[in-house]
């Protein structure tokens, strides 16, 4: 699981990168991410409640995702001098994907960040 120090918490800060930021699309999510001024990069997940009926699914997809966020963080340890904060946005498609193509559509957009 994803420590709580590299989740975006506040909710201003999320719709700031929603309205302001710039967007990279995956299979199973949209990423919208903006430069922060720390030594590491923050994310959050945006999960519409139409994806999974009940909030166990939920949940599960969410682990899934900070999961493999996790994992592809540790795989390209220093991608970027830039650090930035990643909003991810959840599409339909994320709810039927295994965590194999979760985990690497989640590194293959990692690595399109800009250095």
């Amino acid at each position: 699981m994803l420590s709580k120090r590299f989740k975006i918490g506040n909710r201003p800060r999320i719709e700031y990168i929603y309205k302001k930021g710039r967007r990279v699309s995956g299979r199973f999510f949209q990423l919208r991410y903006l430069p922060n001024r720390l030594a590491f990069c923050r994310f959050s997940l945006i999960m519409p409640s139409k994806l999974g009926i009940l909030a166990v699914e939920r949940n599960k997809i969410r682990r899934r995702f900070y999961e493999a966020i996790r994992l592809g963080l540790q795989r390209v340890p220093k991608m970027t001098q830039t650090c930035y904060d990643v909003a991810v946005l959840l599409s339909r498609h994320a709810a039927q994907a295994g965590f194999a193509a979760i985990k690497q559509e989640i590194l293959n957009s990692i690595k399109k960040l800009p250095s």
